[in-house]
């Protein structure tokens, strides 16, 4: 670890204090048939990555990495090198060891003093916090000494941290000079520490002597002397912090970008950190950024990167929206007369992301043909009206955007489309998909309602992709399609398991796997022909695990049906399905989408509707044939839970071929009337009227009639007295 990373730690802390949570809150859904916001907004990059495409010059330092810590990383390093240090010096071992756990025992004393005052300037410090702080254990009173035997550059190094620590910055620094005045052959290990503590030791008071110190920590570096921390490396951020506090804003980003490369992430917290105090200033501060191609990169960087927008470094007060820097950006960057290909593709997202339409339309001008720039183009094109150029466009830019399998393996951002995320409410969804997704929307559009579908499913919209599937396209329609695209692949053969146990695997946008796409969209369709009674061409389409259910549930309604049969064994049967009907309706003919939202287990609904498509006006507007097409009902009655209808309606086909007063006909009546009561009482009164006029003399539907309303029953069915009030 850096020295300077707890400096980057303590703004990383206070931006991870103001930075929203962005799981309970998109921009925009996961859906692009609700509107045209979803396929108008702009995508956002990672800024990291946008600092990582800068071809940063390969550093000459670089950062000693460790997960130990830096006190502990720095601990190890010193006696390491005091190890080395003692063996050249010919100290015999048994002197060695002496010497080497005398002085790490002076250390552990400085390091508890060390951590002692950090917490006693923690607890002076002002915080945003819920609990009270903690007051601080007892001052170290063990008196540390320098250890006899020590080298004379370590005995020079530890006697300034020994001052440094107490407060005595003056004998600190004597003693850290009087190291550096030694001859080079006596001062290998010590001198980059030395200088570099000096850097620290004149920060506050001679800003300008910091800056040499620490460019002399990398000079002496360069000569040969010891790095075993890294510190030249660290050396460049904390040189930076100095011109930061200056608001010399070019040099410092220089530096902080050659930190970067160095290894060292916390030059990540310190640009970004940098870019927010920089945007605060006037546009005529701005204008040197602007003007300077490094600097200008990652100013922009800052503005594509979305979660940056709430980020306030200079206080923990709401941001202030009227103060959103992009137009002065965008001003200075036009001042400027920038040329730079790379800067003018940044540039124009960064306009579209601002609503600069016209200045972001200059800018792709400007910029080279890219994907980025054309699909900003498509874009353009649509708020425009123009659907079937924008859609010509995109098809031309999905082909450089392949979707591929959701992978955890991150590779390096090559181009500023490699670097592009969009939000949704189920996670950050990737260039490739977004694309594909959109170009899905557009051919929706264009009443091009297969190849929508193909586009939509692919990019793992399946809400999307669920209400073309299912309320626009036929079923023979949909079946044509799976049959040619989504073939059966190898299931694990069927358990015997209850199938309400079934939970299937749905994926959101970037988490739908092709394996998940292939089952959902079949068993979408299987679900969709059960719904038309097509039992056998439905079959091949289920899981596996819900084909003998499936089964049954056939069986029952081929006997229910056969007139050749008596009246008790189709009844039995009818009444078999329709309790199948009620316990697996949603998993055999249960609607992916709208009324039954299978898609969200029926526990809630979202995603496109009918009467949503229906109203919708803008360049992604339904046409009236697909108006006329997802009127269809194929869900009888069209309300949520349908298969609890069709359930019950089974249940009165198998009474009305009861005899009446039989405690077999009132147990099916009441039964089917309970499965409606409670959300649909009106539905549930024809059941209930049926009980008590045909058995009336059954307990069951003379306590019906008693209460009124359908009875509670215990266990074995009986009916129960109407409670009390309380």
């Amino acid at each position: 670890m850096s020295l300077n990373a707890k400096f980057a730690g303590t703004m990383l802390a206070a931006w991870v204090a103001v930075s929203p949570a962005f799981g309970c809150g998109p921009h925009f859904p996961n859906t692009f048939l609700t509107g045209d916001e979803a396929a108008l907004d702009a995508p956002a990059a990672e800024f990291c990555g946008e600092i990582e495409r800068m071809k940063l010059t390969p550093p000459i330092h670089r950062r000693v990495t460790s997960d130990k810590g830096f006190a502990s990383e720095a601990a190890d390093a010193d006696l390491a090198d005091l190890q080395i240090a003692l063996e050249k010096a010919g100290v015999k071992p048994a002197a060695r060891q002496t010497i080497l756990n005398t002085h790490c025992a002076e250390r552990q004393k400085l390091r508890a003093l060390a951590d002692y005052t950090e917490q006693l300037r923690e607890s002076e410090r002002p915080q945003y916090r819920i609990l009270p702080p903690t007051k601080p254990a007892p001052a170290p009173t063990s008196r540390i000494v320098v250890t006899t035997g020590l080298p004379g550059e370590f005995a020079d190094y530890f006697r300034g941290a020994i001052a440094w620590h107490t407060g005595d910055e003056i004998a600190a620094i004597a003693s850290w000079r009087a190291l550096l005045e030694r001859p080079a052959g006596e001062r290998h290990f010590r001198s980059v520490w030395a200088a570099f503590m000096l850097g620290k030791a004149h920060l506050k008071r001679e800003p300008q002597k910091a800056v040499e110190w620490f460019q002399q920590t990398r000079l002496l570096a360069r000569q040969g002397f010891a790095d075993s921390i890294g510190l030249a490396a660290s050396s460049l951020g904390w040189e930076a912090k100095v011109y930061f506090k200056q608001k010399h804003w070019v040099p410092a980003i220089e530096l902080y970008l050659d930190q970067a490369a160095t290894g060292d992430e916390s030059a990540f917290v310190s640009l970004r950190w940098l870019a927010a105090v920089a945007f605060k200033q006037d546009a005529k501060s701005l204008a040197p950024l602007a003007a300077h191609t490094k600097a200008r990169r990652v100013m922009t960087a800052y503005l594509l990167a979305v979660r940056e927008k709430w980020w306030n470094p200079e206080g923990l007060e709401p941001r202030d929206e009227a103060g959103d820097p992009s137009a002065k950006w965008l001003a200075a960057a036009e001042s400027a007369g920038v040329r730079d290909v790379e800067s003018a593709e940044q540039l124009a997202l960064a306009a579209y992301r601002a609503g600069q339409m016209e200045t972001a339309q200059r800018w792709i001008q400007r910029a080279a043909v890219t994907p980025i720039t054309q699909w900003l183009q498509a874009k353009l094109l649509l708020r425009g009206g123009n659907v079937d150029a924008a859609a010509a466009l995109m098809e031309k830019i999905a082909k450089h955007f392949p979707v591929q399998p959701p992978t955890t393996n991150t590779v390096a951002a090559l181009s500023l489309a490699d670097n592009l995320y969009v939000l949704s409410e189920v996670g950050d969804v990737s260039t490739p998909r977004q694309v594909l997704g959109e170009l899905g929307a557009l051919r929706l559009a264009r009443r091009e309602y297969v190849l929508a579908l193909d586009a939509l499913l692919r990019s793992s919209f399946w809400m999307d992709a669920a209400y073309v599937a299912e309320r626009v396209l036929s079923a023979d329609e949909l079946k044509a399609y799976v049959d040619r695209h989504w073939p059966a692949w190898p299931r694990v053969p069927a358990k015997a398991a209850d199938a309400t146990d079934y939970v299937p695997m749905r994926g959101g946008a970037d988490t739908m796997s092709p394996d998940q796409q292939n089952e959902s969209i079949r068993w979408l369709l299987a679900r969709r022909l059960a719904r038309q009674h097509r039992f056998s061409e439905a079959r091949p389409y289920y899981p596996a695990m819900l084909q003998p259910r499936l089964d049954e549930l056939a069986r029952s309604f081929a006997t229910g049906n056969a007139a050749a049969l008596t009246a008790q064994q189709r009844a039995a049967a009818l009444w078999t399905a329709a309790c199948l009907t009620r316990t697996n309706g949603m998993e055999l003919i249960g609607t992916e989408a709208q009324p039954d939202w299978a898609m969200h287990e029926g526990n809630f609904e979202d995603g496109p509707t009918v009467a949503g498509r229906a109203s919708l006006r803008g360049g992604l507007a339904p046409s009236a044939d697909e108006i006329r097409r997802s009127q269809r009902k194929e869900a009888s009655p069209e309300t949520r839970f349908h298969y609890r209808y069709v359930a019950a309606s089974l249940a009165m086909k198998a009474a009305a071929l009861m005899p009446d007063n039989s405690d077999e006909t009132a147990n099916v009546l009441c039964t089917a009337g309970d499965w409606l009561k409670n959300r649909d009482p009106k539905a549930a009164t024809v059941f209930y009227r049926a009980l008590v006029r045909r058995c009336p003399k059954t307990a069951l539907g003379a306590e019906a009639d008693r209460q009124r309303w359908f009875p509670l029953r215990d266990a074995a069915g009986r009916p129960l007295p109407k409670p009390k009030r309380d």
